[in-house]
């Protein structure tokens, strides 16, 4: 699956580099890489280098004492995101929407999928936004969250995803007020968990104090993407294809992991979230 990270950089004045966070969580090639200056680098050259997992590098071929240099910098890369997986895929959308890559002036077919992929991607987006979950909650396996700092409550603490995979860790603090915390784990017997609900409720072992007192580890989501969720993706990214056909828009979404701009107004219809409400998630307060 193609995925796609965008952003801006500076090279300050009098430096010749700047690290740039790339948010992959795996290192994309070289020539994954592009740059665009946006402004005047007089005679200097410009160029990435040592991608990672976690960043890359701006370089110019030597310093400007008086000016910095900003950049917009993207990556598309046909590398794969730890542990996601789309919600639907190409192939239902193709086949829902019945639009080939000649209809919208591809080149190819792999040219298409390319921009289905992007679209895909921004399509989710736009889910995980209504439902008020992180990208890739509904990827098959479910997502981790660690250290979820919860206040007391009697019974039930509300976790803020569900339903819960698994439970790795449940701690509390021994500690008053104004003293450092001492987190204390909780064994499974001491806990009853609501895993559809998400709502656990202590037993036999008690915080001090009432204020974010207790830390849940766990993995929340589903083992395959729901139904309505898989149904909704393609069914938008479809529409999104018949519109960018009529209204004979340039193809051009630009996506990155937490937020999507998609061209076409109001994608999410109040049907399609009529439908998704049985997955929009509770909000809490969280630490």
């Amino acid at each position: 699956m193609t995925t796609v990270k965008n952003g801006t950089a500076t090279v300050l004045a009098g430096q010749t580099a700047v690290t740039v966070p790339h948010g992959l969580g795996f290192a994309p090639a070289l020539k994954e890489i592009t740059l665009q200056p946006e402004d005047d680098l007089g005679a200097r050259d410009y160029w990435p280098s040592s991608p990672d997992a976690t960043n890359f590098q701006i370089n110019i071929s030597f310093a400007d004492p008086s000016q910095n240099h900003t950049f917009t910098w993207t990556i598309i890369t046909e590398g794969v995101v730890p542990g996601t997986v789309a919600y639907c895929t190409k192939d239902d959308v193709k086949a829902y929407s019945k639009i080939a890559y000649t209809d919208l002036g591809y080149a190819s077919d792999a040219a298409f999928d390319t921009f289905l992929d992007i679209l895909i991607v921004s399509v989710q987006g736009l889910i995980d936004s209504f439902c008020r979950v992180p990208a890739g909650f509904f990827s098959s396996g479910g997502k981790a969250f660690t250290n979820e700092m919860h206040d007391y409550q009697n019974p039930w603490i509300d976790l803020r995803y569900y339903p819960v995979l698994s439970v790795s860790k449940v701690e509390y603090n021994d500690q008053g007020y104004g003293i450092t915390p001492n987190w204390v784990s909780v064994a499974s017997e001491d806990y009853i968990l609501n895993s559809e609900a998400g709502q656990m409720m202590l037993v036999n072992k008690f915080p001090a104090i009432r204020e974010q007192s207790i830390r849940v580890s766990y993995t929340a989501g589903y083992s395959a993407t729901p139904g309505l969720v898989n149904h909704v993706c393609i069914q938008v990214s479809s529409n999104l294809l018949h519109e960018i056909l009529q209204r004979k828009l340039s193809p051009v979404v630009r996506a990155d992991e937490t937020s999507m701009k998609v061209l076409i107004p109001e994608a999410l219809t109040q049907q399609f979230q009529v439908m998704l409400t049985p997955h929009v998630r509770r909000t809490v307060a969280v630490g």
